[in-house]
């Protein structure tokens, strides 16, 4: 309808001033008809005029050849000149058609003269009367028609003079009038259609406007638009939208109300603005209680706790805090808190997150005092025993039977082996807690493959398995040492695992800047459930060892297995090679 309706309009419009415009060019058509005519009457006149006069000045000769030859051009030139044109017009009505009408009637008068005057040129010798008074009826009579065609004329003339601008002026004003009429109601049209559809479409839009603000706060939206507009294809969006904004909120709800982390907003006082349901399960206080209270009091170290969230405001960022909470029964609790600085929020300047890690720090206190009851309870006592099983195996007490030394020698292995898990227990809790110091340099990994090869020999050789390598090189920045007891744990590994008669092969090769340090067997396949505990505390101590031992070199530890064989890779930043070496 916006667009058919002023269509129509335009139409009817353009219609409408072409028709006054047509008539406009009929009237000035007309009046252009009007003057030509006007100027043929004249013309008319002036040559009834000029006749007449040639008439009256013929020469009375002997010879009348020369004037008879001059009434016949005359003659002629009636028949072919203006008179004859204005006889043919005869369709114009009014004073035009009198004066027409006049003006013929001279021209026969003027052809009666002329016959007349024909007459009395061949008769004159035997007339004895001036031609005047021969021609005087003629005369009189064309001088009456001449008299009476001018008359008309003038009054033409002062007819079309009169009329003329009023006709000018009747067009111009019907066609400004047309054109106001056409633009005020083109303006009206145009007022009227957009007033309503923009009504229409206000509405829509102020639906639109309220469906935003129910979305963002979480109230109900008006009913789906109906129709297939712009409009309406938004809306359909937004009701989209709120639904799956609902269905986050629901689960967010959901797992926050179920989250085992606590989480809360502090002003800058600290006083706690809001905190979710989960306080009521790991602080054991209602959340009306909490509202409003300073953190601070809940707990047992106020003034450090106050210097770090200090610091954090001046610094205006975020960071990792931990202390403990008096909770409502009693018992302090250990927190891990995530605080967020928000430099615009408003009332609220922190948010919080704090998760209950009490368990994990009594599980690391049992760790470390498992670790110290290794390194002193149990390794001072083992150290005995090797003391004794030593001077039994010397034979300084005694002769010992050839079956007690056998039995002695299965001893001292299985004093090696728990030496041996002590010392890997001690290194890796060294270097997790990062007491463990690298001392890195720059190695090729072939020295790092074959100090290790040199290790484990014997272990290969007691087995038969064969060490094939180390092939290729790459240049790393590493702790030798340590690097090395890696490799040895991995090749123990496969060692292990292999049949006899089997291959190891060590290789080295550069992939994407990275150094990997691959040792492949023959083994049986490792499934993905087996490799992902591998590597895990307690899985084994030596493997779990080399891959702390990996990642406090910035490393990785993989592993791939298959039918055909298995591969334990160690991936480490590769370093360019020294210049002296690259000329090589």
């Amino acid at each position: 309808m916006l667009i058919i309706v002023p269509v129509a309009f335009a139409i009817l419009s353009v219609v409408w001033m072409s028709c006054l415009l047509l008539e406009g060019a009929h009237t000035l058509k007309s009046m252009e008809q009007q003057r030509e005519t006007l100027l043929k009457l004249e013309t008319a006149g002036s040559v009834g005029s000029q006749m007449i006069f040639q008439i009256r000045e013929l020469p009375l000769e002997a010879d009348v050849g020369p004037s008879l030859a001059k009434i016949a051009a005359m003659k002629e030139q009636l028949s072919k000149d203006e008179f004859n044109i204005l006889a043919s017009d005869t369709d114009i009505p009014g004073q035009e058609s009198d004066a027409r009408a006049k003006a013929q009637l001279l021209r026969q008068e003027i052809l009666k003269l002329l016959d007349k005057t024909a007459i009395y040129l061949n008769k004159r010798e035997t007339m004895h009367s001036k031609r005047i008074t021969f021609l005087r009826k003629e005369l009189f009579a064309t001088g009456l028609a001449f008299q009476n065609l001018s008359e008309a004329i003038v009054k033409l003339e002062r007819s079309a003079n009169e009329e003329a601008p009023a006709k000018l002026a009747r067009i111009r004003q019907n066609l400004f009038v047309s054109l106001v009429l056409v633009v005020f109601f083109d303006v009206a049209i145009t007022i009227a259609l957009a007033y309503l559809f923009s009504d229409n479409i206000l509405k829509r839009l102020r639906s639109i406007s309220h469906n935003l603000q129910m979305l963002a706060t979480g109230g109900a939206l008006l009913p789906r638009q109906s129709g297939e507009d712009e409009i309406a294809v938004l809306d359909a969006v937004l009701h989209d939208a709120n639904r799956r904004v609902q269905d986050a909120r629901r689960q967010q709800l959901v797992i926050l109300e179920n989250a085992a982390e606590i989480i809360l907003s502090l002003d800058g006082r600290l006083k706690i603005m809001s905190i979710s349901s989960a306080a009521v399960r790991y602080w054991h206080f209602q959340e009306e209680d909490l509202l409003g209270k300073s953190l601070v009091s809940l707990t047992v170290q106020a003034q450090r706790i106050r210097q770090d969230f200090e610091k954090l405001q001046q610094q205006q960022q975020s960071g990792e805090l931990e202390f403990a909470v008096r909770c409502g029964d009693g018992v302090e609790r250990i927190f891990s808190w995530s605080v967020s600085f928000l430099p615009d929020g408003g009332g609220e300047k922190f948010t919080c997150v704090a998760r209950d890690i009490t368990a994990q720090r009594q599980t690391e206190n049992l760790k470390n005092n498992f670790i110290a009851m290794v390194s002193h309870d149990l390794r001072t006592p083992i150290n005995s025993i090797g003391v004794s099983l030593a001077i039994l195996q010397s034979g300084k007490s005694g002769p010992v039977p050839s079956q007690v030394v056998q039995e002695l020698q299965l001893v001292e292995n299985n004093i090696q082996k728990v030496t041996g898990l002590m010392n890997g227990l001690l290194e890796l809790d060294k270097i997790e807690s990062g007491r463990g110091v690298l001392q890195t340099e720059s190695l090729h990994t072939f020295n790092i493959f074959s100090s290790a090869k040199k290790h484990v020999r014997h272990s290969a050789d007691q087995r038969e398995i064969k060490l094939d390598g180390p092939h290729g090189d790459g240049y790393i920045a590493a702790d030798s040492l340590k690097l090395t007891e890696a490799v040895c744990s991995l090749l123990i590994y496969c060692i292990g695992r292999s049949a006899s008669g089997g291959t190891i092969r060590m290789q080295t090769e550069i992939k994407h800047g990275e150094v990997e340090m691959r040792i492949s067997d023959g083994g049986a396949q490792i499934s993905l459930a087996e490799q992902q505990l591998l590597f895990e505390h307690f899985s084994s101590i030596s493997l779990t060892v080399a891959r702390a031992i990996v990642h406090a070199h910035g490393g990785r530890l993989a592993i791939s297995s298959t039918k055909e064989q298995t591969c334990l890779s160690i991936f480490l930043p590769a370093l360019p090679l020294p210049d002296d070496e690259e000329d090589l």
